[in-house]
């Protein structure tokens, strides 16, 4: 097989993005650019929208700011028509092993786990991804879709056209794995770091128009995927399910804001998945969740009143507020009033001895204004 990107018998290039990028591991390097190769030749064969991780990695750019090893696509084209494309691809493949996982145990009639390996040019043995492709997909999400033609990540200029989902769009599906276990959501909150972080990571970067898109979005993404589910459920219960998981992430009562189980996940993610971990610390990654917490009560209020424009200007304005806030720093405080009063609703939140910093005070209070009106 041609390679475009990738070179399995040279790590030349995986030399020349560690250069760049400021990321050291190379494998998880080799892997991201496997990623791509094979979103080029699978691209060519069926038309997809990348989302997920990599999805946010495109749109954040240079400097890389995490690692995703994975990549995850929609498609209209529905799944056995896929499984037939990807049994013809073994054969075409020459030095690529492509092959299915078993039958996952969500969505079985429209999830494929197809996982990827070739000879890898920095370990012995094989460098292996996976790409997750849902099949069958409404074009209420497929339309949220732009496409990137000359994206850059790592150093790497993609040239070969990539369909992501837009920034708001993005937002909006991400939101949607924050959600009950139950329903939609991550089955536990393993992954929820990742998830958090790039929900961050794009509200950051985002204008009015992406916040817009986000609020919209939103309850066409749920309802389709409630629908592909099999799930009734409402909006409302799904939001306010988001809110208290995101909640619960937290426990302010020992001394500490981060609760013990969940600090092992993000302890784990930050090791892994971070490039900086200095300038991401628990300090950081609380003032995300409270991001995505501020995002529930946005469309908590928009699925109430309909408003979107005036939901869409408080939601940006309070993500310029806090990042004004965060710029300009400061020493973490008391607040034992404010803490008292939320945690009446929240009891691993009602701390008077917890330090925040004056941004996460912000956030908190823009968070839980309705508890606090």
């Amino acid at each position: 097989m041609q390679w475009r990107y990738h070179n399995s018998k040279s790590s030349e290039h995986l030399h020349r993005i560690r250069a760049q990028s400021g990321f050291s591991d190379l494998p998880m390097l080799e892997k991201i650019v496997l990623d791509f190769e094979m979103h080029y030749r699978l691209q060519a064969e069926f038309d997809m929208v990348v989302r997920g991780g990599m999805a946010a990695l495109l749109h954040a750019g240079d400097p890389i700011q995490r690692i995703s090893e994975d990549i995850d696509v929609l498609t209209a084209v529905p799944k056995p028509k896929i499984v037939s494309i990807i049994g013809r691809l073994k054969e075409d493949f020459g030095e690529v092993e492509i092959g299915i996982e078993g039958e996952p145990t969500r969505l079985p009639g429209h999830l494929i786990h197809c996982n990827i390996k070739c000879p890898s040019s920095v370990v012995k043995g094989t460098c292996s991804v996976k790409v997750d492709i849902l099949c069958g997909v409404d074009q209420c999400m497929l339309s949220q879709a732009q496409t990137l033609k000359s994206a850059r990540l790592g150093g790497m200029t993609l040239d070969h056209g990539i369909s992501v989902l837009s920034r708001g769009a993005l937002i909006a599906d991400k939101m949607c794995t924050l959600t009950s276990a139950k329903t939609m959501g991550l089955r536990g909150p393993r992954n929820f770091p990742k998830q958090i972080f790039d929900i961050a990571m794009m509200l950051r970067g985002t204008d009015l128009d992406g916040v817009k898109t986000f609020l919209a979005a939103y309850p066409d993404f749920v309802s389709f995927m409630l629908r592909m589910h099999g799930i009734a459920s409402t909006t409302r219960d799904l939001i306010d399910s988001t809110h208290d998981r995101c909640v619960s992430l937290f426990d302010f009562r020992e001394g500490v804001l981060l609760s013990p189980e969940y600090q092992k996940f993000y302890t784990r993610f930050q090791a892994r998945y971070v490039k900086n971990r200095r300038v991401h610390t628990e300090v950081h990654h609380v003032e995300e969740i409270l991001l995505a917490i501020l995002c529930a009560r946005h469309l908590r209020e928009h699925a109430v009143d309909g408003d979107l424009d005036g939901h869409s200007r408080g939601l940006h304005g309070a993500i310029r507020r806090y990042v004004r806030a965060r710029d300009a720093g400061g020493s973490p405080t008391p607040d034992p009033g404010t803490l008292a009063r939320i945690g009446e609703a929240h009891r691993n939140l009602a701390s008077p001895g917890a330090l925040l910093t004056p941004a996460q005070w912000m956030l908190l209070l823009e968070a839980f204004a309705p508890l606090l009106a």
